[in-house]
């Protein structure tokens, strides 16, 4: 409930449209093996195949995205992008995997 009363707005006042919400209630970012991250990934590659891309994924912090060392992170963004998605709004700022800094 934190998170969303968080980014709902910073999502309003980006101008973020959520298409789908995917809920790690209670689960470690310690691992992106989680379910929900996984089916984050499958939504985005079944919207990529529909032609109606998934532009970005919102996530309340980037620990939540991922605390898993960097390799396995490195593979989730990898499957992220394979799926069209390239950047990660977080309640601080854009993050845009095509840049090498972010």
């Amino acid at each position: 409930p934190q998170q969303k009363a968080e980014m709902y707005p910073r999502c309003k006042l980006e101008g973020v449209d959520l298409v789908s919400e995917f809920e790690y209630l209670g689960i470690s970012g310690g691992s992106t093996k989680r379910d929900s991250f996984q089916e984050t990934v499958a939504f985005c590659a079944a919207q990529l195949k529909a032609k109606d891309p998934v532009e970005a994924v919102v996530c309340f912090d980037t620990s939540r995205f991922s605390r898993a060392d960097s390799n396995e992170t490195s593979a989730a963004i990898w499957q992220l992008r394979q799926a069209g998605v390239n950047r990660v709004l977080t309640w601080e700022r854009w993050w845009d995997f095509r840049k090498e800094e972010d």
